[in-house]
């Protein structure tokens, strides 16, 4: 039998293991050391030894020689050749020219004049899930479409998919997104 102070130790051991491993834990997902995405739809971080560090790579105001990269707004710009790289996406991949997505918004990477200039073009919304690929034009979805999913009407707006209405069991006519109820057992729901 274990005694009292093994226990303990396990415990803190079994309690510490995914962190002795290199790994880090944001938004209730663990990422492997060396893994890179975007953190709260702005930031590129990676995991660096069981610490978030959040990628601070910038160019001096005036692009001095490094070999380091500036993530601007989305775009990743070359501080070496002071010319755009691409665009990032979601999963901190670099996408040069074509479709990508931040969130459920569909947008397309358009680098132009050699570098000099890039353009993110939004095209509506993607109705796919991370593993689809964004060129697949048949999860395409136009901005202001609106349709049915079940017990909720959705619409593609400009932030991506969105929750526009909500039907209830008993009643005929829709809840506008963000009303709140009491059903007859007590139990508050909201329309989201």
């Amino acid at each position: 039998m274990l005694s009292a102070l093994s226990s303990f130790t396990l415990a803190v051991i079994w309690l510490f293991l995914p962190y002795g491993r290199g790994q880090c834990y944001d938004n209730e997902v663990y990422h492997a050391a060396g893994d890179k995405w975007i953190r709260n739809g702005n930031f590129l971080v990676i995991c660096d030894v069981n610490k978030i560090k959040v990628n601070v790579n910038v160019c001096s105001e005036h692009f001095a020689d490094t070999n380091d990269d500036l993530y601007k707004d989305r775009f990743v710009i070359c501080c070496i050749s002071r010319r755009f790289k691409g665009c990032i996406d979601d999963n901190g991949d670099l996408l040069k020219d074509g479709f990508f997505t931040i969130g459920t918004a569909l947008k397309y990477c358009n680098i132009r004049r050699g570098g000099m200039s890039g353009r993110i073009e939004p095209r509506g919304c993607f109705n796919g899930t991370r593993t689809d690929d964004p060129s697949d034009e048949t999860l395409h979805v136009k901005k202001y479409t609106t349709w049915r999913q079940g017990d909720k009407e959705l619409r593609c707006g400009d932030n991506g998919i969105h929750v526009l209405k909500c039907y209830l069991k008993d009643e005929t006519s829709p809840v506008a997104e963000g009303t709140g109820w009491i059903d007859e057992k007590g139990i508050v729901h909201v329309c989201k």
